[in-house]
């Protein structure tokens, strides 16, 4: 928590006019009246004990104070997030394959989860840090060089969009290491639905799965990948884990299409689809033919497991066939 315009702050004189208030009191007139039984009458209604008119005197007090203490914050421009620092500059970068366009139960993305955290985090920056915006696929993009313009940035970041390829975040990572090492002291923000990736080096080089006994935690994985990175000391990397805990997913991970012997214009074709979810998923495949729907099946997937099917293709030369599972 910090104050990004501290000039500001000198506002804070104006309790001292609600102090003096509080503490300086004129005493009441005193004058003779003829009716002096309807004032005692109304005496009787209204009487206060003198704890309680102390109380509601510290009650104005307090809430005189708290208005001036907000808008002296709201003038010097409070920020409840980590301070820069010393930094000169932050490199953003930001996971944008086909795994952060997964959806959560309420409907929103990896990748804007992704965005509206990097916005938090920039707002605790002060205007004099430059940052950079890079995104990643299968191969890295700076989508916005060095920049001290936030709206622009934010423009930029707003208009980030998902590939439908797998991710390397190991190269992305390296390119940010060495633009970091040009503006240091600086940090490397990563923000991706795999953090565990590039820790586990061996299965990220594979491609073997990430199973539940993996390492999970995170300031491990983020020592690990700064050492293989060979990041200087005077740069560090942070990464955000978007993802979601427990990720259901269906896709198709085995196909091959065979004609049948001495039937001209016919063929099978072989599906295996898996499933990556707690419980049996009920799919859905269609089978379209040059974009016209032809066939619909539904399947149900055990958790975990694969199933296979065998369908039936009519279709003459050249004809484009499109297999969809959705889930």
């Amino acid at each position: 928590m910090h104050f990004q315009l501290p000039a500001h702050l000198s506002w804070i004189w104006l309790l001292l006019p609600v102090l003096l208030l509080f503490l300086v009191r004129r005493r009441p007139k005193e004058v003779k009246v003829s009716t002096l039984a309807f004032f005692k009458s109304l005496a009787q209604v209204y009487r206060e004990s003198p704890w309680l008119r102390r109380l509601k005197r510290l009650i104005a007090l307090l809430i005189a104070a708290i208005t001036v203490l907000f808008g002296v914050g709201a003038l010097a421009q409070l920020v409840v997030a980590p301070d820069s620092g010393e930094l000169r500059s932050v490199l953003v970068v930001v996971d944008g394959s086909a795994s952060m366009a997964a959806l959560d139960a309420d409907g929103v993305t990896r990748l804007d989860t992704a965005k509206q955290l990097v916005r938090e985090r920039l707002a605790g920056l002060g205007s004099e840090v430059g940052v950079l915006l890079m995104r990643y696929d299968r191969s890295p993009e700076i989508v916005m060089p060095t920049t001290f313009d936030r709206r622009e940035l934010l423009r930029e970041l707003e208009g980030l969009k998902v590939r439908p390829v797998e991710g390397d975040a190991e190269a992305a990572l390296h390119l940010a290491a060495r633009l970091a090492a040009l503006g240091a002291p600086a940090a490397i923000w990563h923000v991706t639905d795999r953090p565990t990736l590039l820790a586990l080096g061996e299965a990220a080089s594979t491609s073997q799965p990430v199973t539940a006994e993996s390492p999970t935690d995170g300031a491990a994985e983020t020592v690990d990948a700064a050492s293989r990175l060979g990041l200087p000391d005077d740069v560090t990397l942070e990464t955000f884990d978007v993802g979601i805990q427990t990720p259901i997913n269906v896709g198709i991970t085995a196909f091959q299409l065979r004609p049948r012997p001495l039937e001209r214009g016919r063929f099978d074709a072989f599906v295996q689809m898996h499933a990556q979810a707690p419980a049996p998923l009920e799919a859905k495949l269609e089978i379209r033919m040059d974009g016209k729907l032809v066939a619909l099946r539904d399947v149900k997937i055990p958790a975990g497991a694969h199933e296979r099917l065998l369908i039936p293709i009519e279709a003459s030369h050249g004809a484009a066939l499109e297999l969809t599972v959705q889930a």
